[in-house]
């Protein structure tokens, strides 16, 4: 039973119990042996999977082979690789030689860059982590943008993940499902038993479902070499709990990846190159590093701005100014605003650094950059009349309007240039970055006519 069947749960309390009732009982009695999707893959992809993590998974199973070197116990991080994509021309249970209509693939042989942004989670078993992530595949104008689950075996560095464009309940039967060996079919679905224990908080995911390629994700990571257990370990400590102990530099983390598409049969691999992640935390620190810089930097801005309008207090020094330069400053100060609440709330570690550059950039826009255009507005337009006049109203209404037009369609080219990731929001993003940083041209050419 799955989302995909045509019988959907109601919001009736009675049917939301039968629901949840029989999907626990198709979870829990699946077999290896009877819902493997394994070894339904196309062979050349089951053979390139299985090369890949089956000898690791099974050295450490059987506990006779030493690993060389040691594996990070929390691979929490952001990686980048390149990726090359290629079609698996053969007929399996989930492709029948027809792209589905809506869908989109990379092109056949085709080369794009990847980053997989991972967070890592305990779980009962202290030997398997649980996964949960972004990943995003760009080639010219193929881009997608996948929401990641999936388990990590810290002893011998191997992870299997499931990745779909929207979050579903599913994505655990499938990740499961997709286990290369009897062994970890077994031990993923033990984990997830005690993750749900019953209880399908998501109960709505199972509803409204977008649908897209989905993707069986299968990484491994390169043992490091040079580190002892208890040294790493001592690494991981102080980079999740800072006390301030001198360690040695963490070391990079090196994988191969095999990302295969069982609905639209194309299989992206890192071409030969390793994906190469570094822990979270120095990103977090840095963040925190420069949200601190830029609070400094700000209230130094805000006391400049203060004195700017104390020395331009009358009409002769404020008709030198240019409009749309302090126009355009209001316009990249609100930007500033919300990309850095919006920026904060993906981490708690970095929230109230962020928020408190946000707080600092709203009072600027508020108190000084907008209080600053009317000024600048009632001294240069005095045909506009007074602003308590119907016709200078009007012309009040008219500043707020265009500001509010430009930064609206500024954060829609953003929002292009994050979720679709196409070659046009790119060039829209130059252009708009480029035009907000040209802010001193309206001044340099008023100056200019006035001869000032």
């Amino acid at each position: 039973m799955s989302w995909r069947d045509s019988t959907r749960p109601g919001h009736d309390k009675d049917e939301r119990e039968w629901f949840e009732k029989e999907w626990w009982e198709s979870y829990r009695n699946m077999t290896f042996q009877t819902n493997s999707t394994h070894a339904q893959l196309p062979s050349s992809v089951r053979a390139a999977v299985d090369k890949l993590v089956l000898p690791h998974l099974e050295r450490d199973a059987e506990k006779t082979t030493p690993i060389d070197g040691v594996f990070y116990r929390n691979i929490s991080g952001i990686y980048h690789s390149e990726w090359q994509a290629a079609y698996v021309n053969e007929t399996t249970p989930f492709w029948n030689g027809t792209l589905p209509e809506g869908y989109d693939r990379p092109d056949n042989n085709t080369m794009g860059k990847m980053t997989l942004v991972l967070d890592t989670d305990r779980s009962a078993n202290k030997s398997i982590g649980l996964l949960s992530g972004i990943a995003r595949l760009r080639s010219g104008i193929f881009s997608a943008s996948l929401r990641l689950q999936g388990l990590y075996w810290k002893e011998n560095g191997t992870a299997v993940m499931y990745g779909t464009p929207g979050e579903s309940a599913q994505t655990v039967v499938d990740l499961v499902k997709s286990m290369p060996n009897n062994s970890t079919f077994s031990e993923a679905r033990a984990v997830f038993d005690e993750v749900y224990q019953h209880d399908l908080a998501d109960y709505e995911q199972f509803r409204d479902v977008e649908h897209g390629c989905e993707y069986q994700i299968f990484l491994q990571f390169t043992p490091i070499e040079g580190f002892t257990r208890q040294e790493l370990e001592e690494i991981e400590q102080e980079l999740e709990r800072p006390t301030g102990l001198s360690i040695r530099k963490p070391p990079t983390l090196n994988a191969q990846a095999i990302l295969f598409s069982t609905n639209c049969s194309v299989t992206v691999s890192s071409a030969g190159a390793h994906v190469v992640g570094t822990r979270i935390e120095p990103y977090l620190a840095k963040a925190t590093h420069y949200a601190l810089a830029t609070f400094v930097v700000l209230l130094v801005q805000i006391v400049l701005t203060i004195r700017q309008m104390e020395h331009t207090a009358t009409p002769s020094s404020i008709s030198r100014i240019s409009y749309y330069t302090v126009a355009m400053q209001a316009v990249l100060d609100s930007y500033l605003c919300m990309l850095h609440l919006t920026g904060g709330a993906f981490y708690n570690e970095i929230y109230l650094a962020f928020s408190g550059v946000s707080f600092m950039t709203f009072a600027l826009l508020t108190m000084f950059d907008m209080r600053y255009l009317a000024m600048i507005w009632h001294v240069q337009r005095p045909e506009a009349g007074n602003a308590n006049t119907q016709e200078g109203r009007r012309e009040l209404w008219l500043i707020y309007f265009r500001f509010y037009v430009v930064l609206v369609i500024g954060l829609f080219v953003i929002y292009m240039y994050t979720e679709s990731i196409r070659p046009i929001a790119s060039v829209l993003l130059a252009v708009l970055l480029m035009l907000l940083y040209s802010y001193w041209i309206p001044q340099i050419w008023r100056n200019i006519k006035r001869g000032t």
